[in-house]
């Protein structure tokens, strides 16, 4: 690992070529290097520098980080940043900068940052849009990756909060913003955001119940 120039990734599952079209230039424009997981829906994606599809059928928000940030460790990533299609990198700071500092900080690459600055609601209640360094993802779930993948789209962000706080490894950062082009601010409602919504339910069970056991499988109970 270069402590001097690390190598970050932005990485995540689409299914939405507008917006996949209109912000991976904006991370790419920053200096990270860009992956994207396809499953049900493929369409071309010139910005990524990797295109995984390892199924037709959606693996999950939680799943598919997992599966891409493990194969980008393999690759020689030094962090991998998540989210969606619908965020943005902050504009004032190179991917480059950042990563030193997240390296700086933990001391190595095992932590977790989340961006605090965009100021929509609940920001700093999830870790929605992470850094997640090199280490974390190796460690996290017992080389399963750095979040949870029993959730089929929600939550994996609330319990990832909770469990990289409980370890002293989550650094939340007010002072980078990375936009989050959610529906609820543009109006426009995707069509894959309406089927997504009927797995709420059963992820927020699926939460619960992993709250009251203290998250299995997660560095918690690793290190309990």
């Amino acid at each position: 690992m270069s402590t001097s120039t690390p190598k970050v990734w932005f990485a995540i599952p689409t299914a939405n070529p507008a917006a996949a079209a209109r912000n991976l230039p904006r991370w790419r424009a920053m200096g990270y290097r860009v992956a994207v997981l396809q499953d049900r829906r493929r369409f071309p994606v010139p910005e990524a520098d990797l295109v995984f599809t390892p199924s037709t059928e959606y693996l999950g928000w939680g799943t598919s980080v997992s599966l891409l940030s493990r194969m980008l460790v393999i690759a020689g990533a030094d962090i991998v940043v998540t989210g969606g299609d619908d965020m943005q990198p902050d504009p004032r700071h190179r991917a480059e900068e950042i990563g030193r500092q997240f390296i700086e900080h933990f001391g190595g690459t095992l932590g977790v940052m989340q961006p605090t600055g965009d100021d929509m609601p609940g920001v700093d209640r999830i870790c929605g849009s992470p850094w997640l360094g090199r280490q974390w993802i190796i460690d996290g779930y017992g080389g399963m990756g750095p979040v949870p993948t029993c959730y089929r789209h929600f939550y994996a962000d609330e319990e990832l909060k909770l469990v990289a706080e409980r370890q002293g490894k989550l650094w939340m950062r007010p002072d980078l913003v990375q936009h989050h082009e959610h529906w609820s601010r543009t109006g426009q409602r995707h069509e894959v955001a309406e089927v997504l919504q009927t797995y709420w339910a059963e992820d927020q069970g699926t939460f619960i119940n992993r709250q009251m056991c203290g998250f299995p499988g997660s560095m918690l109970q690793k290190r309990a």
